[in-house]
């Protein structure tokens, strides 16, 4: 006989739901754990948010009255609410989809679940969550019928939860195989509770009235745990990969197999001037057309490294092709790494190597042995021939001669002018 305390009745179903709490809770101090990452600081959060939900459930269901199935509800609804906007908070996160988790844009999405939790807490006053609340005698299930606000909540609700999937799925498409088997796990976690929800809200539940929805959080917890000791989700994530493309100064721009740009770092962005929300999905031949020589080395479907000349400033192109697993071509990638200063260094360089060369040409020097004449001192060149002194060096260097007459040489030539000896 099921042991009856005061006005709760607890049953296998509401132990469940407590040692679902356990779980969440353990989960989540593992997860706080590795906190610095942003993906694993929000499932944290999220099995929080479920430690919560499964709480509250556990005592709702075990509840035999309707006010006190109400106040639990309305407790519950603490963690209902919040469960999906961590959930797409994380997928997004761990998907590298981050930078649109700005404080204004959460704010935003935290509207619905505020809303909601106030409407639930005045529950009395309007009746727009829940039109009517009646319980099975022989089970305590209580049965709901549900206001307009529950659907917006809902749709609120799967919205976020098939957003969060999708940028999971893409995650798998764009890390490398290496990380697959971590988002396989995480994906199939996700689709437990979505699919226990689907099974409470469109009321074909085997048990009227049953939520499975916490119990599916507890197998996406114990997933989870095992994901974290197999594959070490939070310890080997693809965050440095991504990271290191976004910081690179280098344009790093993907084009998939139908010539469209499937994705580009910041740096390109800047190159071109358009932000990524503009470029994704465009064909690479129109995101480029300002830079025909880049589009037509795009076109040339080869592999490729050259210098281009692109906006007044001087690129190293580098075109590679991208392949699967299975060495088919699934695309291209365009590496373009600024090369002006370097460009620029090397033009001086030449042209001063260019300069001194023709300087050098222009260089006239005398060197080695000189024939000169001991009388005359004339020189004689290599073909024999004997030149004056004076226009052998002034051919063969910058020199150029003045004359005049020593102190000696005007003695014995010009006596009568000598002014030392006449008046000696």
């Amino acid at each position: 006989m099921e042991p009856y305390y005061s006005s709760y009745v607890f049953t296998p179903y509401s132990w469940t739901l407590i040692f679902t709490t356990l779980i969440s809770l353990a989960l989540a101090l593992v997860l706080w754990r590795r906190r610095a990452v942003s993906s694993a600081r929000y499932l944290a959060l999220l099995e929080l948010a479920v430690a919560e939900w499964a709480f509250a459930v556990a005592f709702e269901f075990a509840a035999t009255d309707v006010s006190l199935k109400l106040l639990w509800g309305q407790i519950g609804y603490l963690g209902t609410t919040t469960g999906p906007l961590f959930f797409f908070l994380f997928a997004m996160a761990y998907g590298q989809q981050g930078h649109h988790l700005t404080r204004r844009n959460v704010a935003l999405l935290a509207v619905v679940p505020v809303l909601t939790i106030a409407i639930a807490a005045t529950h009395g006053w309007h009746h727009w969550l829940w039109t009517g609340i009646s319980i099975d005698p022989e089970t305590h299930i209580a049965i709901y019928g549900h206001g307009p606000w529950f659907w917006v909540f809902v749709a609120y609700c799967y919205g976020l939860l098939f957003i969060g999937v999708l940028a999971l799925y893409i995650a798998i498409l764009r890390f490398p195989s290496f990380y697959k088997p971590q988002i396989v796990t995480l994906l199939v976690g996700s689709a437990l509770p979505i699919v226990a929800n689907v099974v409470y809200v469109l009321g074909i539940n085997p048990v009227p009235g049953l939520d499975w929805t916490p119990l599916a959080f507890a197998l996406t917890g114990l997933l989870l745990a095992w994901g974290t000791l197999r594959y070490q989700l939070f310890e080997l994530i693809p965050v440095a990969r991504s990271k290191l493309v976004d910081m690179m100064s280098d344009g790093i721009m993907v084009v998939d197999a139908r010539g469209r740009v499937a994705d580009c770092n910041p740096a390109m962005q800047d190159l071109l001037r358009v932000p990524a929300d503009r470029l994704i999905g465009q064909p690479a031949a129109q995101a480029l057309a300002h830079w025909p020589a880049l589009v037509d080395y795009l076109q040339s479907g080869t592999e490729a490294q050259a210098e281009v000349r692109l906006a007044e400033r001087c690129y190293d192109l580098r075109l590679a092709q991208l392949r699967d697993e299975q060495g088919r071509p699934t695309g291209r990638l365009i590496a373009l790494h600024d090369i002006t200063e370097r460009t620029r260094l090397e033009e001086d360089r030449a042209r001063l190597i260019d300069e001194l060369q023709g300087a050098l040409t222009h260089v006239k020097t005398l060197r080695g042995l000189l024939p000169i004449c001991a009388n005359c001192k004339k020189i004689r060149d290599d073909q024999g021939y004997w030149h004056r002194l004076e226009s052998y060096v002034e051919d063969h260097s910058d020199a150029e001669f003045s004359h005049g007459i020593c102190p000696d040489c005007m003695r014995d030539l010009y006596p009568e002018f000598d002014h030392d000896h006449r008046t000696g």
